[in-house]
């Protein structure tokens, strides 16, 4: 019985759930009767970075978070701090990644870490001052 709901395509999860057992034991006897596990993809938890979507198995850009970076780093580059690159998003009503919330100078300083190495690391890529 299990084995056929396995063969259907249940994951060992739901066998357990429908047989009154664990998922381990169900994981046990598929391995007694040498039968091969469904391989594990790795599935992506969370939200992407500021400045792209998940869209199917792409992820995209997004034009105006992606304008926000963009402005992130020219003020950076200013030697403006990141408190002030945060009051000023605060200001100017920028919306966070989840449309509410405020800036704080530790996002907009990861935000800036990680698209500022994103730019150095791509030779042709380059970013109007």
């Amino acid at each position: 019985m299990i084995i056929l709901m396995f063969l259907e395509g249940l994951s060992s999860s739901e066998i357990g759930s429908i047989t009154f057992s664990s998922r381990s034991t169900v994981t046990k006897y598929l391995k007694a009767f040498d039968i091969p596990l469904k391989q594990f993809t790795r599935r992506q938890t969370g939200s992407l970075s500021f400045g792209y979507r998940k869209y199917g198995s792409k992820s995209i850009e997004l034009r105006k978070e992606q304008e926000i970076i963009k402005r992130i780093i020219k003020l950076r580059d200013k030697n403006c701090s990141y408190q002030k690159i945060a009051d000023d998003l605060n200001k100017s009503i920028v919306l966070t990644k989840r449309k509410k919330g405020v800036w704080y100078p530790k996002v907009v300083r990861q935000i800036f870490i990680r698209n500022h190495k994103l730019i150095n690391r791509i030779p042709n890529l380059e970013y109007t001052k």
